[in-house]
């Protein structure tokens, strides 16, 4: 009977020895799962690139420019359409977003195009979401796209790599990205591609709107 006893002892503390194993894990889990965590990424529909800002603005007179463009004139303007993702299962508020080293410019509209030949005589843009106003918040498994247009001294690489930081409550997240030249995005982007990225647009500006 003794032994019968000290082996129901042994299982049930077995047992009390999983159960409290398996309720850790859980709170492991529960923990991590709802740990705020920011992904962010070049959005695949919208376009991303850099460009000269003497090249952009050359045919317009200087008394036509902004303050901004008049500054970005000077410099290299970089374009980034970004995509912000909360991965966790709780909101959480993205304070500001910017370029690492590079100034934002906010009010600065970057329209650069190429034309289809004769007869059709048509512009075929790039083109990047409106850009979010911060702070924002990110409910959980929730996401937004926006612009992010910085200005950076004049360089001749061809391909950029920029730092991307989004600053949270908690925690500064960063990012490193690759953009090219808008001339290099021009040339190899499809009709195609160029009418789903217009379709994107008007999308992104419908739901601005309703939103706001």
């Amino acid at each position: 009977m003794d032994n019968t006893f000290t082996t129901l002892t042994n299982v049930a503390a077995w047992i009390g020895a999983l159960t409290g194993t398996a309720s850790l894990i859980i709170q492991v889990l529960e923990y991590r799962l709802s740990k705020s965590k920011i992904t962010c990424e070049l959005d695949n529909i919208f376009d991303s690139f850099w460009v000269n800002g003497a090249e952009l603005y050359k045919d317009r007179p200087e008394k036509t420019l902004t303050s901004e463009e008049g500054l970005a004139k000077l410099a290299d303007i970089q374009v980034l359409s970004i995509n912000i993702s909360n991965t966790s299962n709780s909101p959480i508020t993205v304070n500001s977003v910017y370029c690492k080293n590079s100034p934002i410019v906010r009010d600065l509209d970057v329209r650069v195009a190429k034309y289809l030949p004769k007869p059709f005589n048509a512009p075929l843009a790039l083109e990047y979401p409106k850009r979010k106003n911060f702070p924002r918040r990110l409910e959980a498994n929730d996401s937004f796209k926006s612009s992010l247009i910085a200005i950076t001294d004049p360089s001749d690489l061809q391909e950029r790599k920029i730092t991307v930081e989004i600053v949270t409550p908690s925690k500064t997240y960063k990012t490193k990205v690759m953009i090219k030249n808008a001339d290099e995005i021009l040339r190899h982007k499809t009709i195609g591609e160029f009418q789903r990225t217009l379709t994107e647009k008007i999308h992104d500006e419908d739901k601005n709107s309703t939103t706001n």
